[in-house]
């Protein structure tokens, strides 16, 4: 199997035309595509992600994963089948050079500005000028015999790109870590042909819990169907990166919102997930009525554990290590990227009492936060860090309020091989 990529410099040249394309649709009247192009660029600082605190350099690739054994309900060819991507961030070799990452493709980059950015057109191409820390496609660190795996899970119609800030930071510390972006549930997912698919339409009166539920074991199924191609590579990479490479008996999972909700339900239906986060989402699947014995942490909103029953029963029928995370001056979309990018363009003050979008907490005060409590945890539960390590981080910020279950840390014994609920997928990587 081979995989099936696009390279930056190409793609920068596709973003250029398309930010042209859509720039020249939505402003047909306000003059022309190059005037507008030109008009975005000016009013953009230099924007950047913030510059992780781990010794490893951080490398990126993207894989096209097809799930065979699936046929693809959102189309309507019955011979279609699952098909999504993935986009693993991992530790690199110290003196490796590679072009740098892009951050975000046109699609999904022009959704969240369309979004977040209502009534500031000028400002809508930042996330195509936002330069990462990741450089393309180079070698996997040599330093350590195996890094532990953390699988990611983006929220319902957000890009798991809008989340970078997470996976460049615990790629700089020694996990690789696999981003899904689902097709028709994250967002534009957007193809090595060019081709893309954006979040399918759900019902927006009171059934849509129920389509969410009807639905999420597709998003687990992809969750499991991640770890199996990581466990091929892991046997044998055709580009020889991962042979041998990854520690597939310590494996996490995290996720935003819906992709929260589907880390908690994986504790549940694959063993090989031996710890889990979920950021401001709530239980999908059967969680909060079972319960489960892999540790778990909450980083929430204040208003999520007050609104959420399913979060508070999830809680209290933990059965194992428990941290409940809560952050003042946040909404439930702070935890992208967007917070921290916005602060740095020309002309915009993202600190405003009145924004619904991204809160009132200073962005870099939450990079911090977010950053520190899931790698910490990860640490802990995957690698054997400090407890303490993890406990003590609430002296460190101000808006952060902690609670613990009564349940002791224990090192989970090493697995030869975890349990899957779902059977084994016949699929291809691209």
């Amino acid at each position: 199997m081979t995989a099936n990529r696009v390279g930056p410099g190409a793609r920068k040249t596709f973003a250029i035309l398309a930010i042209v394309v859509v720039s020249f649709t939505a402003n047909a009247l306000a003059g022309s595509p190059a005037q507008r192009l030109l008009a975005t660029t000016r009013a953009l600082n230099e924007v950047s992600l913030p510059r992780t605190t781990g010794a490893y350099p951080v490398g990126s690739i993207s894989l096209h994963l097809v799930d065979e054994s699936r046929p693809e309900i959102f189309t309507d060819d019955p011979d279609d089948v699952r098909e999504f991507m993935v986009h693993l961030w991992y530790p690199a070799v110290g003196d490796s050079t590679g072009e740098r990452a892009d951050y975000m493709d046109v699609w999904n980059g022009q959704s969240l500005a369309d979004w977040l950015l209502p009534s500031l057109p000028d400002l809508r191409s930042y996330y195509f000028l936002t330069v990462t820390n990741s450089a393309e496609d180079v070698p996997l660190a040599t330093a350590e015999d195996r890094f532990p795996v953390v699988l990611f899970s983006p929220g319902l119609g957000i890009t798991d790109r809008a989340y970078t800030v997470f996976f460049e930071e615990l790629a700089s510390h020694g996990f690789v870590v696999a981003a899904i972006s689902h097709a028709f549930f994250s967002g534009y997912t957007v193809f090595p042909d060019g081709k893309r698919v954006v979040t399918a339409p759900r019902p927006r009166d009171d059934s849509q819990a129920a389509w969410l539920e009807e639905h999420s074991y597709i998003v687990n199924q992809d969750a499991a169907f991640v770890l199996d191609t990581l466990e091929e590579l892991d046997a044998g990479d055709p580009d020889g990166r991962f042979t041998g490479r990854l520690d597939l008996a310590n494996v996490g999972m995290f996720g935003h919102s819906y992709g929260g909700g589907n880390s908690l339900d994986m504790c549940l239906l694959d063993s090989r997930i031996d710890a889990a986060v979920d950021i401001d989402g709530g239980s999908i699947y059967h969680v909060d009525e079972v319960g489960t014995d892999r540790p778990v942490m909450f980083l929430l909103t204040p208003t999520r554990w007050e609104w959420f029953q399913t979060i508070r029963d999830t809680w209290q029928r933990l059965r194992g290590f428990g941290l409940l995370v809560t952050v003042d001056g946040t909404t439930h979309i702070s935890f992208i990227d967007n917070g921290w990018l916005f602060t740095q363009l020309a002309g915009y003050e993202v600190m405003n009492d009145d924004d619904w979008r991204l809160g009132t907490i200073d962005p870099a005060v939450l990079v911090q936060i977010e950053r520190a409590y899931v790698l910490a945890f990860f640490d802990v539960h995957l690698r054997g860090g400090r407890i303490f390590d993890l406990l003590r981080l609430h002296h460190r910020f101000d808006a952060v309020e902690v609670q613990r279950n009564s349940f002791p840390v224990v090192p989970a014994p090493r697995r030869a091989t975890g349990r899957r609920l779902f059977p084994r997928s016949t699929g291809v990587r691209r």
